[in-house]
């Protein structure tokens, strides 16, 4: 629980037109945590605390930043019944259907970042947007968040021409003449030390995205990303 300093409550003004407040869950918060309660019992309000499992599910993500100061990861990817996201050769096919296209369109809703590497923009040229039920673009666009180690990311990406802002996270040895281009086309372009995509400096890269705010990050990377990502315990 959390009393926001703007309402009534957090000034008294409740005119003793409340006797008792339920309670689900504490503010994950340690700078606030229970001086809500505390707040209200001062007051006189009786406060009843709530066995309610799984009410955090709710607020995961904004504990996790609130806590740790990095975003909460979702991880989305397709797989068939044999447990493959590809063929052999790395191709992509579409083993999804409608119901699962409208589900990642409701996560990329909630999320604030959505997080690719360069092998799939190269291989699909995804617009990494949110859209409605008329395939039009919402007002609102998540971050999107390219992990490109060589700055190989192409100037004519379809995900250019698309409302929202791109970042590129990719290593210091990469092209500058590459890096200036992007940047030239008002894409945010980070130099990291990570030299390949299967060694990514996950810390360094999560630690960016809190200091940009992200608190629900979305993974819709192929296997080297979703690798790394389980390798390192961030999954």
């Amino acid at each position: 629980m959390y009393l926001w300093q703007n309402t009534p409550l957090y000034h008294g003004n409740y005119r003793g037109r409340i006797e008792t407040v339920y309670v689900a869950s504490i503010d994950p918060n340690p700078k606030v945590s229970g001086a809500g309660c505390e707040t209200l019992s001062d007051a006189g309000i009786s406060v009843v605390m709530l066995e309610a499992s799984g009410v955090t599910e709710l607020y995961e993500g904004f504990a996790k930043y609130i806590l740790q100061g990095i975003p909460f990861i979702t991880a989305k990817y397709a797989m068939s019944l044999d447990g493959k996201i590809a063929t052999a050769s790395g191709d992509s096919k579409w083993v999804t259907g409608v119901t699962s296209r409208q589900l990642v369109q409701e996560l990329r809703k909630k999320c604030d970042a959505i997080l690719v590497g360069i092998n799939t923009v190269l291989a699909d040229d995804p617009q990494l947007t949110c859209r409605d039920d008329s395939g039009s673009p919402l007002d609102r666009q998540p971050l999107r968040v390219i992990l490109d180690s060589k700055c190989r990311f192409p100037t004519n990406s379809r995900m250019l021409q698309e409302p929202g802002k791109t970042l590129v996270i990719t290593g210091r040895n990469a092209p500058q003449q590459s890096i200036k281009n992007l940047r030239n086309l008002g894409v945010c372009v980070i130099e990291s030390d990570s030299g390949s995509t299967i060694s990514l400096d996950w810390g360094m890269i999560l630690n960016s995205l809190g200091d940009r705010n992200i608190v629900n990050l979305l993974v819709e990377g192929g296997s080297s990303i979703l690798g790394s990502l389980f390798d390192g315990g961030f999954l």
